[in-house]
């Protein structure tokens, strides 16, 4: 083959593999997930903030997709998850008041401390479904609301 030609295949090529590699950073975004927590009724300890990306994994104990500690202070605060794939997540927050780092519940499982969902779910006799809470991640930016039971 001659230098020419050689050089011109090697050009094509990487040209080739340089459009292949751009073009799959471009569809492999990052999305960006505010959850507003509401209702906090002291500033006493942290508020604590789950999310979670399947039903399977909803509430697990170390299955959640991120999770963040803040410090509370009463009123609303938002929490901003960066850097998240596009898809569906379920938010889960509790405020743990005494800093146990656990969420407490008395004797028979009632919470103690203030607890709440995305989307505004709702806890009946357990805790809302994965789907109820869920909030699809398809634009550069998705929001939704949580407000703590007590």
């Amino acid at each position: 083959m001659p230098p020419r030609r050689r050089l011109l295949t090697v050009f094509l090529s990487v040209l080739i593999a340089v459009f292949i590699i751009f073009s799959g950073a471009l569809t492999a975004s990052a999305e960006t997930l505010v959850i507003t927590v509401r209702d906090i009724r002291n500033s006493d300890g942290d508020i604590r903030i789950s999310i979670y990306n399947s039903a399977d994994s909803f509430l697990v104990d170390g299955q959640v997709a991120a999770t963040q500690t803040l410090s509370a202070q009463a009123g609303d605060v938002e929490v901003v998850f960066a850097g998240l794939r596009p898809g569906t997540y379920a938010a889960a927050a509790f405020h743990d008041e005494n800093g146990s780092g656990d969420f407490d519940t008395n004797f028979i499982g009632i919470p103690r401390e203030g607890y709440g969902f995305s989307n505004g779910a709702e806890a009946g006799l357990g805790p809302p479904d994965f789907e109820d809470a869920s909030v699809q991640l398809k634009h550069i930016a998705s929001e939704t609301d949580l407000s703590l039971s007590y």
